[in-house]
């Protein structure tokens, strides 16, 4: 790809192509998703930044220039984002018997109070209230199919009323 149709396809123009190529050749970026490849398989143990930069080959200072080029965020902050979103998703997703504590304890938080402050910071809701939207949600899912199910089925008795005598 050139940096003419990097410039047709980019509303910013030439010089946002120009940087925008620049990016795409960047060594930083490589390692920013490298590095965001190998945090999304580690979110229920989370390493630390010599974990990470032992895992990619490249210094604690590369993985740091990279993740602020890159995502505007130091990896662990970057990581915290990852953990709280897995951790919503599972909230969203979970059953009767599963609590906030468990979803948080899976995704290695262990100070909950510090994990519902983040959540809401990040989420504009508790953990509880996200818990308690998905199971209302999951409620109504199992009520409209089973209503659906149900209409699907009609007895032999019904027959005649369904078909109007």
């Amino acid at each position: 790809m050139s940096a003419l149709t990097l410039a047709v396809s980019n509303p910013r123009g030439a010089r946002g192509a120009a940087m925008r190529w620049a990016e795409l050749e960047s060594p930083g970026l490589d390692l920013a998703r490298r590095a965001e490849a190998w945090l999304r398989q580690s979110l229920c143990e989370p390493p630390t930044i010599a974990d990470l930069s032992a895992a990619l080959g490249a210094s604690e200072r590369s993985l740091h220039e990279a993740f602020r080029e890159h995502f505007d965020a130091t990896p662990k902050a970057y990581l915290k984002v990852l953990r709280l979103n897995a951790a919503r998703r599972d909230l969203l997703a979970a059953g009767e018997g599963r609590r906030v504590t468990d979803v948080a304890l899976d995704y290695a938080f262990l100070h909950f109070g510090w994990f519902s402050q983040d959540y809401r910071r990040l989420f504009g809701e508790t953990p509880h209230e996200t818990l308690q939207r998905g199971r209302a949600r999951s409620a109504r899912a199992a009520a409209t199919a089973e209503s659906g199910r149900r209409g699907a089925r009609i007895s032999a008795r019904e027959v005649p009323l369904a078909m109007g005598a």
